[in-house]
């Protein structure tokens, strides 16, 4: 079951734990009831913390708590507490901030990588309100107490030799995505983001997770690659029930949102396997077997990638590590070389092409507010510059396959098919393939 972002913090109780809350905002009981069975018990509370039968509890939330709370808490036998700022918003959750020190709060702002320049300008100021420690960039927060140290914190723990470590926590993809998964960004006591991990909580955040673990396992035997482009898998297996992956943060700030030299030097690094037909890669037979699943309008897609196969199969190019999500967002730079994280949607043995139109697209859609029309022209202007010796027609079935993924993915995640987004890859893909527009419009 994917768990509601405003109960991310769940992921830091045992993974039977059930959760019982006397007098809550009804948008709060109506998430926690179905959570009410399992094992230990933890009691959910807004202002004071639970005085009877508070023996029989593991652990309690209170959420915007009062003065003296952490006494009291301490006072009950309850030796892990911390205290966490909730933003935007708990009913709106999205990142938990932790309050331990202002370094540690303004470390974890790392956690969130803005891309606009008003989000940065917002991060900015929000940071150096947290070093303050004055509650003035936050509405909500809460504190969490156990009897025990969390097991998924605790195995973090063990990978850092006792490092009095702190976690931020992040819910992951917005609604309606099925895909959301907690992300803890691991701070030590300086503030400084020394690791970052990722938890499975449902079947399909596990499948992702344990994905990107392997793939972080294939990639750290790419010497070429090297630790400073790629993170180190650090720790990745089931812990209390939960899939755990941990992996090393990389140094750098982000980089510019426009393809630079830098990034093509990266893109080109990933370019390593033999030479084949394109319609060879597993990519294409991935892709084959996604759509042929979906519901529609995903089997009618599956009809221009069959309009696409002589050419695919006449395009010969190296067998490429395709990253999936190859954006500003998810990039860093230092000394001049990028590295990525968030490998989640990668494929080891991918098409070229792929991680770049992605970038062009993603820039444009989110961050420049592209009409379909404009994307579909810059894709076009990007083939006349014969990109890795192809012709334009063969670029272009190379973007091709990557607006079919890209609609795969958002379908597969539990996207609407009149979702914006959906429609609008949907828009580019039939400027870009006209003569299938009554199949991408079926």
């Amino acid at each position: 079951m994917t768990v509601p972002p405003a109960l991310t913090w769940t992921c830091l109780f045992p993974a039977d734990a059930s959760y019982r809350c006397d007098a809550a905002p009804d948008w709060m009981l109506q998430m926690l009831r179905f959570f009410e069975e399992g094992g230990g018990r933890v009691q959910v509370g807004y202002g004071q913390c639970a005085r009877s039968d508070s023996k029989d509890l593991i652990g309690q939330i209170v959420i915007n708590p009062c003065r003296g709370v952490e006494r009291e808490l301490r006072d009950g036998d309850f030796t892990y507490i911390r205290r966490f700022a909730v933003l935007p918003s708990l009913r709106n959750a999205r990142w938990f901030i932790p309050l331990d020190s202002g370094p540690i709060a303004a470390g974890a702002f790392s956690l969130y990588t803005p891309a606009r320049a008003s989000a940065r300008l917002k991060r900015f100021v929000a940071r150096a309100l947290a070093h303050t420690r004055l509650p003035l960039w936050y509405r909500d927060h809460l504190i969490i107490a156990s009897r025990q140290m969390p097991p998924i914190e605790s195995r973090i723990r063990d990978l850092f030799d006792g490092t009095d470590i702190r976690l931020a926590i992040s819910a992951g993809a917005p609604e309606p995505a099925r895909n959301r998964k907690p992300s803890l960004a691991v701070l030590n006591p300086s503030g400084q983001i020394i690791a970052v991990a990722k938890i499975g909580n449902s079947h399909l955040s596990r499948q992702i997770t344990a994905h990107e673990s392997s793939v972080l396992s294939a990639l750290g035997s790419e010497s070429d690659l090297g630790v400073r482009r790629v993170p180190q898998l650090l720790f990745s297996g089931d812990v209390d029930g939960r899939f755990l992956m941990v992996q090393s943060a990389l140094a750098g700030n982000p980089p510019a949102a426009q393809l630079t030299s830098a990034h093509l030097r990266f893109l080109d690094a990933l370019r390593r396997g033999p030479v084949k037909p394109a319609l060879e890669s597993a990519m294409i037979r991935s892709l084959e077997a996604r759509l042929s699943v979906l519901p529609n309008p995903a089997p009618r897609l599956l009809g221009i990638l069959d309009a696409f196969r002589p050419t695919l199969q006449s395009v010969h190019v190296p067998s490429t590590i395709v990253h999936g999500d190859f954006a500003p967002w998810n990039l860093r730079q230092h000394d001049s070389v990028i590295a990525a994280f968030d490998w989640e949607y990668a494929q080891l043995d991918g098409l070229p092409l792929i991680d770049e139109t992605h970038f062009r697209l993603q820039v444009g859609y989110l961050l420049e507010q592209w009409t379909d029309e404009r994307a579909a022209r810059e894709l076009q202007t990007a083939n006349e510059g014969a990109p890795l010796g192809l012709s334009a027609q063969q670029a272009c079935a190379l973007q091709t396959v990557y607006l079919l993924d890209m609609l795969a993915r958002l379908l597969d995640e539990g996207y609407d098919p009149d979702d914006e987004m959906v429609a609008w890859y949907r828009r580019v893909l039939r400027r870009l393939a006209p003569s299938q527009k009554e199949v991408v419009l079926a």
